[in-house]
């Protein structure tokens, strides 16, 4: 089956951007995410991206990948995807998830990501059909694992207020 993967460069599998500078004091009043290089650092009531979409720690903290479903914000401090040219973008977050990007660390002090140099990378990308599978199956563990930290979250509220 591997026989199927295309050996392609890193852009041929995603187009990539830096993000946007965007001040915590600019930002207005919203429930736009607004995705740095480790997460939501805040909100925001406009978006720039691509829907679903997803970032990747560029700035700090390199690598950190998040997928969005609806509207974002990606900071300058992040990457974010503009086109994932054919391909799954659930399939190309958890790609990227398990991505080793120190190899790719441009920065002398801080680690950085330079896009340039990131799509230099060679990458194994399934037919998008096996994407599409992959990202079903991994997407279904996901909500299961979120599904029962819910669940010991509540019992654990329950026994407290029981003892």
């Amino acid at each position: 089956m591997s026989s199927e993967w295309s050996t392609i460069s890193l852009q041929e599998f995603i187009h990539l951007q830096r993000g946007h500078d965007l001040p915590a004091d600019q930002r207005s009043t919203g429930s736009i995410p607004v995705a740095g290089s480790q997460g939501i650092v805040g909100f925001h009531s406009e978006s720039i991206g691509i829907v679903p979409g997803l970032t990747i720690g560029r700035s700090g903290s390199i690598g950190a990948t998040q997928y969005f479903e609806d509207k974002y914000f990606p900071l300058n401090t992040a990457l974010y995807a503009i086109n994932f040219l054919g391909n799954h973008p659930k399939y190309a977050y958890y790609y990227f998830q398990n991505f080793d990007f120190s190899s790719y660390d441009s920065g002398s002090v801080q680690p950085s990501l330079n896009r340039n140099f990131l799509y230099t990378a060679i990458v194994n990308i399934p037919p998008l059909c096996e994407q599409k599978a992959i990202a079903h199956i991994l997407g279904t563990l996901d909500e299961k694992i979120e599904l029962n930290r819910k669940t010991n979250e509540t019992l654990e509220a329950m026994a407290k207020a029981l003892f």
